[in-house]
């Protein structure tokens, strides 16, 4: 088996873990059993505001799709939606700060 297909067994195995609506904490165990050796980071989230000015976290690596319809609708891969006041740019440029820091930043478990 190629590596790439390990990955993508990975990767699926943890998307039918999500898509199974598992507690957050259960899939965030399973990730580390599906990708041992992988550094996981709990504390990797974006900061959104909802509709009614509740503030919530969310992982962008999550994200499936960011619409504006004019409200922007984030759909997340375990199809779940979000209604937030950000708009669809300010939510790309939260994402891209998250992604600056994953890559360009030492892996730091918390």
């Amino acid at each position: 088996m190629t590596h790439d297909h390990l990955n993508e067994t990975r990767i699926k195995r943890i998307r039918e873990q999500l898509e199974s609506k598992q507690h957050p904490s259960d899939t965030l165990r399973d990730c580390e059993k599906v990708l041992p050796g992988y550094p996981i980071r709990r504390n990797a989230v974006i900061k959104l505001t909802k509709l009614n000015n509740q503030h919530f976290l969310l992982n962008p690596d999550l994200i499936e799709t960011v619409e504006s319809t004019p409200d922007t609708v984030i759909s997340l891969l375990n199809g779940h939606k979000y209604l937030v006041r950000e708009t669809a740019d300010q939510v790309r440029k939260a994402i891209l700060a998250y992604r600056q820091e994953i890559y360009y930043s030492p892996w730091v478990s918390s």
